[in-house]
Formats: C-alpha cells, sequence, structure tokens
C-alpha cells in the first residue's frame, strides 16, 4: 500500500542490529515511547556493526527483564499494532493504559492504512510494561529499522513478521502473568518460578530446553545466531509448568513440614505396617486350618520387634531431652557462677555500705 512500511523496494529479511541498540530497547527504566504522541528518533547502526544477537545474550537480558522491578502506579495493557490484512509482514507491540487514545496516535501519527490495534490482555494488569519488554526482547532479530512514512523516523517497536508471530509471543507471556500470577505484591517473583528459572538459565539446561533438535537450526552455523524457534519452544516449556513439575517441587517441602508438626506420623505409620501383618495372620487363622505355624509365628516375631523399636525410638528422644536439658541447666548454672559473683559483689557492696556506716556511726 502506498505510504506504508511494507513497500516491496525493502527487503523483508530481519535486520542486524549491534548489541547497543538492543540494550537501549529492553533495558529498565526507559520512558516508556508510549507516554509520548511522538516517538524518539533512534539513530541506525553503521554497516559495520551489524551483528546478530546470539540466543545466550537473549536469554541474559529476558532473565533479567523476569527478576526486574517495575514499579506501575496503575494497570495497563501490552497491544499489536498490525496490519488487519496481515499483507505487510509487520507488525508493532507497545503498551499502554489508554488503547483506544493509543490507537488513534499511531493512525495520525505512523498515516498507516488498515491497521488495527488488538489488546493482550483483554483485562488491564499490573504487569503490562514487563509484558513488552519480554516480547520485545525475544523478537530482537526480528527488529525492524524501516523508516516510518507518517514522520520519518525510525521506531523501535516494529518487527518483521506475522500476525500470527505478534499473537503467539504476546500471547505466551500474557497468559503466564494472567493464568499464573508469578509475582507477589512487591513485584517479587515467587520462590517456585525463581527456582525454575535459575534451572532453565543454567548452562547445560538452556541448550537442552532451548533447542529445537533441527539440522537446519542457525545457532548450529559458524556464527551462531539465536533461533526463534528454540526461544519459542523453550518459554513454552517454561511458561507451561505440568502437574508433576508442581508435585516435584512442592512435595519435598509439604511432606517435610508434615512430618516436622505432626510428631505422631511415624506412630500412625506403625500402625499401618501392623495392620498389614496381622491381617494376614487373623484371615489365615479363620478360614485356613492348613496354614503352618512357623509363618504366623514369623509374623507375630516381627510385630514385637517393630514394637520394640517404635518404643526404644520413642524413649531415645526423651532421653536425649533429658540429657539437653540437664545440659542447658548446667550450661545456664555456670554461667550464673561466672556472671553473678560480680553481680552479687556489687549487689553486696550497695548494700553493705550502710552497713559499714552504721558500724562506723
Amino acid at each position: 500500500m502506498a505510504g506504508s512500511p511494507c513497500s516491496p523496494s525493502r527487503s523483508r529479511e530481519p535486520p542486524r542490529i549491534s548489541s547497543s541498540i538492543v540494550s537501549a530497547a529492553v533495558s529498565p527504566g526507559k520512558n516508556d515511547v508510549f507516554q509520548d504522541a511522538v516517538e524518539e528518533q533512534i539513530q541506525g547502526p553503521a554497516e559495520g556493526d551489524k551483528p546478530k544477537v546470539p540466543t545466550e545474550a537473549i536469554l541474559s537480558s529476558m532473565h533479567n527483564i523476569i527478576r526486574g522491578h517495575y514499579n506501575e502506579n496503575n494497570k495497563g495493557y501490552a497491544y499489536v499494532y498490525r496490519d488487519s490484512k496481515d499483507e505487510c509482514q509487520r507488525f508493532k507491540i507497545g503498551s499502554t493504559d489508554r488503547p483506544e487514545d493509543r490507537k488513534k496516535e499511531l493512525d495520525k501519527q505512523c498515516k498507516l492504512k488498515g491497521w488495527e490495534l488488538v489488546q493482550d490482555p483483554k483485562m488491564p494488569i499490573w504487569e503490562y510494561k514487563r509484558l513488552e519488554r519480554l516480547a520485545h526482547s525475544e523478537l530482537t532479530n526480528f527488529r525492524c529499522d524501516t523508516i516510518c512514512p507518517g514522520d520519518g523516523m525510525k521506531h523501535r517497536e516494529y518487527f518483521y513478521g506475522s500476525n500470527s508471530t505478534a499473537s503467539e509471543v504476546l500471547g505466551r507471556w500474557s497468559r503466564w502473568l494472567v493464568d499464573h500470577e508469578p509475582y507477589d505484591k512487591k513485584s517479587e517473583l515467587k520462590p517456585f518460578w525463581s527456582d525454575r528459572l535459575e534451572c532453565f538459565m543454567a548452562n547445560k539446561m538452556a541448550s537442552f530446553y532451548f533447542n529445537c533438535r533441527k539440522g537446519t537450526c542457525s545457532r548450529r552455523d559458524s556464527t551462531p545466531v539465536a533461533c526463534q524457534e528454540c526461544l519459542q519452544i523453550g518459554w513454552k516449556v517454561w511458561t507451561e509448568p505440568t502437574t508433576l513439575d508442581k508435585a516435584r517441587y512442592y512435595c519435598p517441602y509439604y511432606a517435610k513440614a508434615v512430618w516436622e508438626r505432626t510428631p505422631t506420623l511415624s506412630t500412625c505409620f506403625l500402625l499401618i505396617l501392623w495392620g498389614r501383618l496381622i491381617a494376614p495372620m487373623i484371615l489365615a487363622l479363620l478360614h485356613s486350618s492348613e496354614r503352618r505355624g512357623g509363618l504366623i509365628v514369623t509374623d507375630i516375631i516381627i510385630c514385637i520387634c517393630a514394637l520394640f523399636c517404635h518404643l526404644s525410638q520413642n524413649k531415645a528422644p526423651q532421653g536425649e531431652f533429658k540429657t539437653k536439658h540437664t545440659g542447658k541447666r548446667a550450661t545456664s548454672a555456670a554461667g550464673q557462677s561466672d556472671i553473678s559473683p560480680g553481680v552479687y559483689s556489687t549487689r553486696h557492696g550497695q548494700e553493705d555500705t550502710p552497713a559499714k556506716k552504721r558500724r562506723r556511726s
């Protein structure tokens, strides 16, 4: 279309950008361009300084964004500004707390006909700026340096790709924030997600999870570049933990807490064991007179041994407690013997002074 960034003369291949532009685009603390009607002009990198960003650099950037702190004063949305017919193969990802006004600003500023603004999620959230930065960082190698036909500037939020690419990336992170609520009220990452993030970011684990395992993967080239499919697969697994993943994480903590807070749990376990041993013996006596007496005697001996072990374990903690308690008393008595003479001498000195004065008088 005329006057749009999708003119046929321009190549649709993702541009090469420098790491300085990437860090400026995703670093926390920058003023968001959605707050102004006109975005800042960003100078394009020199021809000799356009390396593709590797997977490790993108993962490190996203790791910092996930752990970063963003103090939003109000709720808002992330959005995709895109060609409604999906012919341009360009899109813009931004964030705002006023999507309708932002749509009017973009239409007036960029003069792109037939473009629509799709907000995600549909309801406002607190972490909407983090959502925008996560999508920007994952799509680093698809950043578009096309000059805007409306104001003649290079905008940092346009990317190469189809509408489905934009929806997949933004929708995945949006579902993670809305469905799992990974942050507490202080914008701190919850322990489950914190440990899961560090596990995925480890060197060996990162190469395992963020790997599409295809022969055409760009990471296998002589100059490895981040593969978008590898990033998509890895982050999809990370943002969608299975029930087994949660059970592996929470069960040890719950079991330890129950065991420590329920001292009778061992007794219940022993009763279950006794029932398991005694029940077959009783059934054998009632229904089968042919069972040999040796097996019954064996079961009885096992039950007696289990009872003896249980009683000996119950006595041991009491003895230890008495020993520790006695030791604490002895220690406290020794401590008092070390401290009390000075205290008593001081007190006695204070009490003896009037007596001496009386004697002198």
